[in-house]
């Protein structure tokens, strides 16, 4: 069946961790101290030592606003997608796979951004978090390959993209927390600093299996092999 999706960068990762370490870890009759652990505990109860998600939609909207607060927004509509999703046991990690047909893009003021639909498909091989090896080993790759794509970019399009790089795409709160759902970036980075020391401080650096939460930086190659890409700079 279609499905609709909002991107707001800080909650999908706040919604993976609930799901790994919240879920997973009330699965295993054990509270993991990392999603790593949690889901290799998954991945053990099954007779092949992996755990696998499949997922069909016969139509997918990706809605990437510019801010969980803002209504300006791009519109990524895929006319089927299908997602396979790979945990193994150990060291080993997790895979992913999407494939994307016939998708199409628009801003929220119903501006074409792509002449006509695109073929996309993403592979990635992720490493736990805590596995061990060095960083080029433990590095996340992505692979990404389109067909012909032609974009159309207008100029309010290019201030939107570097608005939604800064806003969402790195944006650290999640606006999940009660006042401070709808609070712009810069308030709530004010607002960190003195909640500090605090209780709802404390509680903010706890994840959702109850531990502290650890920051790992990771390194990201990401492969793009496009078959032909033209981008049409509008006035």
């Amino acid at each position: 069946s279609p499905m609709r999706f909002v991107h707001v960068h800080s909650q999908v990762f706040t919604l993976i961790e609930y799901v790994t370490e919240g879920v997973f870890g009330a699965l295993t009759a054990s509270v993991a101290s990392t999603a790593a652990a949690a889901a290799m505990e998954v991945a053990k109860s099954s007779q092949s030592g992996q755990k696998l998600f499949y997922i069909v939609a016969s139509g997918f909207d990706l809605v990437l606003p510019q801010a969980a607060y803002s209504e300006n927004y791009f519109l990524f509509h895929a006319g089927n997608f299908q997602a396979h999703y790979r945990a193994f046991e150990n060291d080993v990690g997790s895979e992913a796979q999407v494939s994307l047909k016939d998708v199409s893009m628009r801003c929220g003021r119903n501006m074409t951004m792509v002449s006509t639909p695109v073929n996309l498909s993403v592979k990635v091989q992720m490493k736990p978090p805590f596995a061990k090896g060095t960083e080029e080993e433990l590095a996340t790759r992505i692979e990404m390959s389109t067909s012909r794509i032609r974009i159309l970019v207008a100029r309010c399009h290019y201030s939107q993209i570097m608005r939604t790089l800064d806003y969402n795409i790195s944006e650290q709160n999640n606006f999940l927390r009660g006042d401070r759902s709808l609070q712009p970036k810069r308030a709530a980075q004010t607002d960190d600093k003195a909640r500090k020391g605090t209780v709802d401080g404390i509680l903010k650096s706890m994840g959702h299996a109850g531990v502290e939460n650890v920051d790992v930086i990771k390194r990201m190659y990401i492969n793009f092999n496009i078959q032909e890409l033209s981008v049409e700079l509008c006035g």
